[in-house]
């Protein structure tokens, strides 16, 4: 196929997924690549060299065929990963980076972008789009000599190809991983449908019993229902230890990555990394985020203390083990409060939570997301979800869900955006979204979901739909211009309405019976949820801080000395008992060595702090206030970043942030 009908296949309203990722036509996928290089190459060129009376804003807002098929591709190693795509992305990747490096310091289009500014006749919209490319410039260092410049691509290299191998070794190890349970007495009080997929897996590989693994639909089982003690602990040590060993240690890779992102900051005027990843945050400086964040510290750890006593005292233990907290939550819970977070399985359906958080978005925001019945474009791989989203009738996303998990695919969940929104005189292209997470599916009747995995499937969506509500036709301006700790905010929020009962009201039906979840059932899972939140939250800070540590401090020349102020750090996270040789999380902490939290990580927690004065809005009026989400959605939701975030949080709120809604949220004196 010419390059200019694959071309066309880039730009179609649903992409042919299939198509692309097809064996035969990754044979291709180099050329291709290339080609689509030296075009924007060429292109990029000729604007360096625009004349005055050339330069228009038009001239700055293309569509990159490059940028879209290469998304393509990364998409299919995070989902379906194989050696011809690594390959591909590994020899590319390097191009791709020096030439992204090239733009990134251009002066000649720097001055072009900033003539633009003062002399073109531009919109709001399109002005912003210009302030915020001029932003970039000056975050990226175009103000510094040329060797510093030369030192700074060389180090966005470098760190590329380490953040892919991090993430590769993580995967491969993870793969690796395998445990049959051959005494079902072992799994203890595991829902039965859980036990079911563990043996159809087992049988899938020929073998007797129950499979498990390190997944995130798998390992949990383990730790919260295993009635073994030593099992528990092999699970834990061995999630916590991956990547750490053989072929697959990351050691080397996360103390090379942190001397060059410190180095690069250097270069740049920062005091350290963690300086530089805020100047383009809402938090003001890493000491006052740190200090704040020791001080939600110091309230949570007198939580944890008291329910760490309590479970003591109540079973009668001289001390907890970090890998043994789940099981003993869950069972006093059960004994004291007469609730089992399995019962609520039976209530959550996969197919009926799906269509209750489309009711749920239709009654917020009256977005209708349509399902597409029958195209074959994004079926790479089994159970792909393709539907249309229209916002008041009219069409302004396609949505893809990729829901089961399958081998290849990265663990956790994430939301991305494979193709921005493009809109240039006739010409519209709609974002397409996507949704990724990995279930175990129940291959021999219905799929139940743990509350965990509703509350997964509602925080991916959320940033979906701010993906997707973007008012502003330049897709420069959604959420990936946002700044990182406001990003968090709707995902986060969105989560509430799968625990309201008036919003369970839309889709929790026993599987059995038909009947509407209790009310009293919900009454007694927030009542229980509490305890057992200092813990959790104390262990969401331990890696929180450790991101920030990582990125403020004076690093060592070796591993060995790293490993050792990791483990003087870690002295404060210490309440419960751990195997410390094999407690080593770091090694496969994706978001910061693959992904986009690098000092960024406390985000999911300033996020947090924020959606409980954002929510506290809806549950003073209601939850499906129109008024609120009306403001919400026009506010912030599709906002994207035409604004800076303290400006759309303000818009929204009309006062300040207030920590006091995120303590009352989780209890804390």
């Amino acid at each position: 196929m010419k390059k200019e009908e694959l071309k066309k296949k880039l730009k179609e309203n649903i992409p042919d997924l299939q198509f692309f990722y097809k064996e035969e036509n990754l044979s291709f996928a180099p050329q291709f690549l290339e080609e689509l290089l030296q075009e924007e190459k060429e292109d990029f060129f000729k604007k360096e060299e625009m004349k005055e009376e050339e330069i228009n804003f038009e001239a700055f807002h293309e569509f990159s065929y490059l940028d879209v098929y290469f998304s393509f591709l990364d998409h299919l190693d995070s989902v379906k990963s194989n050696d011809r795509v690594r390959k591909v992305i590994e020899d590319f990747e390097p191009k791709y980076i020096e030439f992204s490096n090239e733009v990134a310091y251009s002066k000649k289009y720097y001055l072009k972008l900033l003539f633009c500014l003062e002399r073109c006749n531009l919109d709001g919209d399109q002005k912003r789009v210009i302030e915020q490319a001029l932003k970039y410039y000056h975050n990226r260092g175009i103000h510094l000599d040329t060797e510093k410049q030369e030192k700074i691509k060389k180090i966005n290299q470098e760190l590329s190809k380490m953040s892919q191998d991090f993430e590769h070794n993580v995967l491969d190890d993870e793969l690796e991983f395998e445990y049959f349970f051959t005494d079902e007495a072992l799994l203890g009080e595991m829902p039965e449908d859980d036990i079911k997929i563990a043996h159809l897996r087992a049988k899938e590989k020929g073998k007797e019993g129950y499979f498990f693994d390190l997944s995130y639909s798998s390992y949990p089982l383990v730790l919260a229902y295993c009635v073994d003690s030593e099992i528990r602990r092999y699970f834990y040590n061995s999630k916590n230890n991956k990547a750490s060993k053989g072929k697959y240690d990351n050691s080397e890779i996360i103390l090379k990555t942190l001397q060059l992102r410190r180095e690069k900051a250097l270069l740049l005027g920062y005091n350290n990394y963690a300086e530089y990843s805020l100047s383009l945050k809402m938090a003001e400086s890493p000491e006052k985020l740190k200090n704040m964040i020791e001080e939600i510290q110091k309230k949570v750890e007198i939580k944890a203390q008291e329910e760490i006593k309590i479970l003591k005292e109540f079973f009668s233990l001289q001390e907890i083990n970090t890998w043994d907290t789940g099981y003993y939550l869950k069972k006093y819970k059960k004994e004291k409060y007469g609730f089992e977070a399995k019962v609520l399985k039976k209530y959550f359906e996969f197919e009926s939570v799906l269509s209750g958080l489309w009711k749920i978005v239709k009654k917020l925001y009256d977005i209708d997301v349509i399902p597409i019945i029958g195209e074959e474009k994004v079926n790479y791989g089994e159970d792909i979800r393709l539907y249309e989203v229209k916002k008041e009738g009219k069409l302004i996303a396609y949505f893809m869900g990729d829901y089961f998990y399958r081998e290849g695919k990265r663990g956790g969940a994430w939301e991305n955006d494979l193709r921005n929104k493009f809109i240039s005189g006739k010409e519209t292209i709609f974002p397409f979204v996507t949704n990724t997470c990995s279930f175990q599916k129940n291959k021999e009747g219905n799929t139940l979901l743990s509350l965990g995995d509703v509350e997964t499937i509602f925080h991916e969506f959320g940033h979906a739909l701010h993906e997707m509500s973007l008012k502003s036709p330049y897709g420069d301006l959604s959420i990936g211009s946002l700044e990182w700790d406001f990003v968090e905010l709707p995902s986060q929020l969105m989560e509430n309405w799968c625990r309201e009962f008036d919003a369970l009201k839309e889709f929790a039906y026993d599987i059995n019976t038909g009947e509407q979840i209790p009310k009293n059932i919900i009454d007694l899972m927030e009542e229980s949820e509490n305890f057992g939140q200092g813990i959790m939250l104390l262990r969401q800070i331990e890696f929180t801080l450790l991101d920030l540590f990582f990125h403020m401090m004076d690093l060592p020349q070796t591993y060995t000395k790293l490993e050792e102020n990791i483990n003087d750090f870690l002295k404060n996270y210490s309440l419960l008992k751990k195997d410390k040789e094999f407690y080593k999380p770091y090694l496969s902490f994706r978001h910061i060595f693959a992904g986009a939290y690098s000092a960024g990580y406390y985000s999911y927690m300033w996020a947090e702090i924020i959606e409980a004065q954002v929510f506290a809005q809806f549950k003073k009026h209601g939850i499906f206030d129109t008024s609120v989400s009306s403001k919400f959605y026009n506010s912030i939701l599709s906002e994207g970043s035409r604004k800076d975030a303290d400006i759309l949080l303000y818009n929204f709120l009309g006062e300040n942030i207030d920590i006091g809604f995120y303590l009352k949220k989780y209890k804390i004196n």
